[in-house]
């Protein structure tokens, strides 16, 4: 009996010291298991983890978006407030031209102060860089009649360098029918003139031929072919047996626009890169071929900056054409009609240039 107790003691012995023994397994696998059913273990199980990249894609897209469009509208502002000025500034020019456009310096002066002083224009500096100008040159009187660019030309040719070269040529309407309806002759090594400029010293028979026929009267046409090609003392001898034709102003404005398509194909195809110009700045430079021919290679001093201007053209540098425009005017001290049509030329360029870049600079890149 005494055995058998001792055995069972000795099982109750052994089994406490097991349950002694596995105590801190068992324990470290319930604290393990509290982990594993804890908060950290859930957020960070692989489930879980899934779904929380997917929210976190979803909510970068999100901020991508937003400041994308952020961007996008800010641009847009940009734009439209570039476009906004350059619009301004567009009209305020345009302002300027008609309240200059008095021929007479004085009068220009006050009516450009007086739109200084109301507030209508807000360039400043433009307005004192204009009064400040002791050399500003008169400008015409715009024409009373009505010239519409040919529509070949419409895009490329502005209306303003249209008119610029009507307004030199003859001022306006009323002006040519009382001082260009009938043949003349400028002077110096020039032909007999008719209509807007048209001089027969320097067409073919043929060209006069196509170029009027159909507008004069068939007699008055023979006469005035016999002046062809006829310039300086020779023309000046014929004049005054032709001086008796009248040119109707009809037909002088068709023929003008006939002649300014023809001269603009010629300046395009003398000086390829002036199609990339503005219509004010190609007008400038059509507006100086149309008075001084396709000289941009002629030889000798007198056509330095004829041959410049075709270098710069040539080199695309845009930039520095206005100011061989008015180096020009050294070869007329005594013109003042040159001489401001050459500033006009050089101002309008630069206008054109000016649009250009504000433009460029308002296209997002």
């Amino acid at each position: 009996m005494t055995d058998d107790v001792s055995l069972e003691e000795r099982k109750f012995l052994f089994e406490q010291q097991r349950w002694r023994d596995e105590l801190p397994l068992k324990r470290l696998e319930l604290e393990q298991k509290l982990k594993d059913n804890g908060w950290f273990a859930r957020a960070f199980s692989p489930l879980t983890t899934t779904l929380m990249a997917g929210v976190l894609t979803i909510f970068g897209s999100v901020v991508a978006t937003t400041m994308q469009t952020r961007n996008s509208l800010e641009l847009e502002n940009k734009k439209f407030e570039t476009s906004k000025n350059l619009e301004t500034q567009k009209q305020e020019h345009e302002l300027i031209l008609k309240m200059a456009s008095v021929g007479d310096v004085d009068q220009s002066r006050k009516n450009i102060r007086y739109l200084a002083e109301t507030g209508l224009i807000t360039d400043k500096t433009l307005v004192e860089k204009i009064l400040a100008r002791t050399d500003a040159p008169v400008l015409p009187v715009p024409n009373s009649g009505t010239v519409p660019a040919p529509d070949a030309l419409a895009p490329k040719l502005s209306a303003s360098a249209l008119d610029m070269i009507l307004s030199f040529e003859i001022m306006s309407r009323a002006n040519y029918e009382k001082k260009y309806a009938n043949p003349n002759w400028p002077g110096a090594n020039s032909g007999i003139a008719i209509g807007i400029g048209y001089d027969l010293g320097y067409v073919t028979v043929p060209q006069f031929t196509q170029d009027w026929g159909g507008l004069i009267a068939a007699p008055d046409l023979s006469r005035l072919s016999a002046a062809i090609p006829l310039k300086g003392q020779s023309a000046a001898d014929i004049l005054p047996s032709l001086r008796d034709i009248t040119i109707d102003w009809d037909a002088a404005v068709l023929v003008f626009g006939k002649q300014i398509g023809r001269w603009s194909t010629l300046v395009a195809a003398r000086l390829p890169n002036a199609r990339e110009l503005p219509p004010d700045s190609y007008g400038a430079l059509l507006s100086i071929a149309y008075n001084r021919g396709l000289s941009f290679d002629a030889q000798g001093e007198r056509y330095a900056e004829m041959r410049a201007i075709k270098d710069l053209i040539e080199k695309r540098e845009y930039s520095k054409v206005a100011e061989q425009i008015r180096a020009m005017k050294r070869l007329w001290p005594e013109q003042q009609g040159l001489q401001q049509r050459r500033e006009l030329e050089a101002v309008l360029f630069e206008r054109g240039l000016s649009s250009f870049r504000a433009k460029d600079a308002a296209t997002p890149n």
